[in-house]
């Protein structure tokens, strides 16, 4: 019997679409050597198996598997006795050279061998490959045919250095390891339509690193442990496009942790997940610098959590956890901390950070913090483009919090990073004066950068200047804000308010409840004004903040100054002045003949008789 794919409809647009693995007619090969000997002659098919020998080796196995026509299932049933000495839990055969399975629909399940001797490492598989011949750079295994798969394979060390397993074509699967890496290239040609992982039972992986590197396209990497993902194509080999990690179900979900080392005296150095030369990557659905729980931080080396950089296009990164990210340098670097959640650097282009939890833990209630949140950075030569953080739309906003600095840092190098509708607080935990979002001027200044006339001054996001809020009081139909912005002349802006408990230390920010927003183009003196009622509701003291973005060239200002919001004790207090009087009354008509917003009174959202009924009865109530 051996293994065949067979594809299973989903229903979700953005899910991932796996096949699984079932049951097929086709040769089945039983391993049954521990070493790596070859004696069978003839034309060295699965008909000319075993040798004199009588026994069958792994590489005689996948000889027989490459030149016999149809599908091959490779088992394993090796005799206790025939395993090498170098652990007694697993057999670990020893590999004179790489082994390379050149034959389509070749499936190999080491998992089989548990079926002969039981669990014998209940830690991890009982087959693993060791090769012992000179160093190289090449692979250990190497699935250099169309439709493999590899179940059930323990660890593969030795002297070879360029993965465990290496994939180099189309459609395999490496499911139930636990491995130290998988690599998937094709060095010019593809190598598209690969999974590493599952959403079955069984089918995830537990693997030190993954690498997709060139020609590596349309691949998929769900359900599994591991500690680094790298996804980097080159410019001379190509780039790796369209490849996910993660979906948007828990069963899709990839725990990535764990991962770094410490570099020249003593700095942190590693990122769990780092992207470049790559087009259109998805980031989705995975916990990232936690434990599997995500309840807390799995302690990695690596001071990275996502980076994206050179020549990574149109990446997304959305509904990730991703916490943790704290490490202490040692030696020259003792006493100094590193971490930043996600890190955007040289010509990243168009990313799309959405709807992630960074700070949190997985229930979006405790607590996992970074050193820092977010930042985008700049790298000699080349500057991130574009990039989205967060939006209105329901689920687009991120969680921002925790940091022990920053929320978000934007460096002056970088002038398009359009920031909006996220959830950023209680960031600054060591610094509190670190803002929730950071515009650095060209001298690399950090802090609270006010407001400059006709806002002509350069430095991150061109130091858009954020709003002034004049008014935040609470009103029947929601929750009315207004003031002014001061910017470039004839420009389109969008002003975003928030609301958070507290007022930020230094003043200005954060934003912890996204309220909503409303559109402005400021007149020929780079003016515009705006008074808008926003539905829904906060506490009466809460403070409300907001943010301007320039709308064509994306780019948005710091936080604004806070503002207490009042009222909220009076409904008919129409004019915020703490009591109920004819001021009220009047302004109410005036509105309600305008028929403005503020004149929903009953928040049915027009304005009708009903409106004056029942601000009639609320007058005549008082308060």
């Amino acid at each position: 019997m051996s293994e065949k794919f067979i594809l299973r409809a989903t229903a979700l647009a953005a899910a991932v679409t796996l096949p699984v693995i079932a049951r097929a007619s086709g040769e089945v090969i039983t391993v049954t050597a521990g070493d790596d000997s070859v004696d069978f002659g003839g034309g060295q098919q699965v008909i000319n198996l075993p040798g004199p020998d009588g026994l069958v080796s792994l590489r005689e196995a996948i000889t027989a598997a490459n030149n016999t026509p149809g599908e091959q299932t490779i088992r394993f049933a090796i005799a206790k006795n025939r395993w090498w000495s170098l652990f007694n839990d697993r057999c670990i055969i020893p590999l004179d050279y790489a082994l390379w399975v050149n034959g389509a629909d070749t499936t190999i399940d080491f998992a089989s061998q548990r079926d002969f001797t039981g669990d014998t490492n209940p830690t991890g598989n009982e087959v693993g490959l060791y090769y012992v011949g000179p160093p190289t750079n090449g692979a250990i295994l190497n699935l250099n045919a169309d439709r493999c798969t590899v179940r059930g394979m323990d660890m593969g060390r030795g002297n070879m250095f360029g993965g465990s397993i290496s994939i180099q074509k189309n459609g395999c699967r490496v499911v139930g390891c636990t491995t130290d890496s998988v690599v998937i290239q094709a060095w010019g040609a593809s190598a598209s339509g690969n999974i590493i992982g599952g959403t079955l039972p069984g089918e995830g992986n537990t693997i030190f690193e993954i690498g997709m590197y060139s020609g590596a396209s349309n691949n998929t990497v769900v359900g599994n442990i591991l500690s680094h993902v790298r996804i980097a194509g080159d410019s001379y080999y190509g780039s790796c496009n369209d490849n996910r990690i993660g979906g948007p179900s828990a069963a899709e979900r990839n725990v990535v942790s764990g991962y770094g080392y410490y570099g020249e005296e003593g700095y942190p150095v590693g990122n769990q997940v780092e992207v470049s030369y790559a087009a259109r990557t998805v980031i989705e659905g995975n916990y990232i610098g936690t434990n599997a729980a995500g309840t807390a931080s799995a302690g990695q080396r690596g001071p990275g959590g996502v980076e994206i950089a050179t020549a990574a296009v149109d990446t997304v990164i959305r509904g990730n956890l991703i916490s943790g990210l704290r490490v202490e340098g040692i030696n020259h670097y003792q006493g100094q901390v590193f971490g930043i959640a996600v890190s955007l650097l040289s010509s990243a282009t168009g990313t799309v950070i959405q709807g992630n939890r960074i700070g949190t833990d997985a229930a979006g209630i405790g607590v996992i913090g970074n050193v820092q949140g977010l930042v985008v950075g700049f790298f000699p030569g080349s500057t991130p483009l574009n990039t989205t953080i967060g939006g209105t739309a329901p689920g687009e906003g991120n969680v921002i919090t925790a940091s022990e600095q920053t929320g978000i840092l934007v460096d002056w190098h970088a002038t398009t990073a359009r920031i909006s509708g996220n959830s950023i607080y209680a960031n600054g935990t060591v610094n509190p004066l670190a803002l929730g979002i950071d515009l650095q001027t060209t001298s690399g200044a950090k802090g609270v950068t006010q407001n400059d006339a006709g806002d002509g001054d350069t430095g991150a996001n061109n130091l858009q200047n954020f709003p002034v809020l004049s008014a935040a009081e609470l009103v029947p139909s929601g929750i009315h804000l207004s003031g002014t912005l001061s910017s470039e002349p004839l420009t389109n802006y969008r002003v975003e308010f928030f609301a958070s408990p507290a007022c930020h230390p230094t003043g200005y920010g954060e934003g912890r409840d996204f309220l909503g927003f409303v559109d402005v183009t400021t007149d020929a003196a780079g003016s515009a004004s705006f008074s808008s009622t926003i539905a829904g509701s906060v506490p009466a003291g809460w403070h409300a903040t907001a943010t301007a973005t320039h709308q064509s060239r994306g780019a948005t200002s710091e936080f604004s100054a806070c503002l207490a919001i009042t009222g909220g004790s009076c409904p008919a207090d129409f004019d915020g002045s703490g009591f109920a009087d004819t001021d009220d009354f009047d302004a109410f008509v005036r509105a309600f003949e305008a028929g403005g917003d503020d004149a929903d009174f009953d928040g049915s959202g027009f304005v009708d008789t009903d409106d004056f009924d029942a601000f009639v009865l609320a007058f005549e109530a008082g308060c």
